[in-house]
């Protein structure tokens, strides 16, 4: 998923790295100092455990078929 897609998909189904299906909870922007790079974190919402979230990149993160 590219950053200027987060705001099209949020609360929607998405695909993580391992090919489980989350929910697109929110989306992070941070910035390497030593670099001077930003980068984009994915929050995900488990569907079945609606208490639990994970973190991890936004470009791995695919968005599901309709």
């Amino acid at each position: 998923m590219e950053p200027h897609e987060i705001k099209r998909h949020l609360n929607k189904t998405v695909t993580a790295p391992d090919g489980v299906s989350y929910k697109l909870t929110g989306a992070t922007i941070r910035l390497d100092e030593s670099t001077g790079e930003y980068w984009y974190q994915a929050e995900l919402q488990d569907l079945t455990a609606l208490r639990s979230v994970r973190i991890c990149k936004l470009s791995d993160v695919e968005v599901a078929a309709p």
